[in-house]
């Protein structure tokens, strides 16, 4: 699993993550949520998914096997793919 620091990302409200050398997925946030906007999976459940802020609701791909989960700390919210 990688960190994507919401607090630290240049600005950027979108940005690519790769998942390996093949499948790429976009994702956008702000302060405490994110969601899937492009995904190369089938059932695009991840999209479907939408906006989460909640450390108790990841999103998760079933067709790409992985999740985004939400770790906060008190000064410090991550998102961990």
């Amino acid at each position: 699993m990688s960190k994507l620091e919401l607090l630290n990302v240049n600005g950027e409200k979108v940005k690519d993550i790769k998942l390996n050398d093949e499948l790429t997925i976009k994702v956008e946030y702000k302060y405490n949520a994110i969601r899937t906007i492009e995904a190369p999976c089938h059932t695009k459940e991840c999209i479907k998914m939408n906006w989460t802020s909640s450390v108790n609701k990841p999103i998760i791909c079933m067709d790409l096997h992985y999740k985004i989960v939400i770790e906060r700390t008190v000064d410090n919210p991550d998102v961990v793919i």
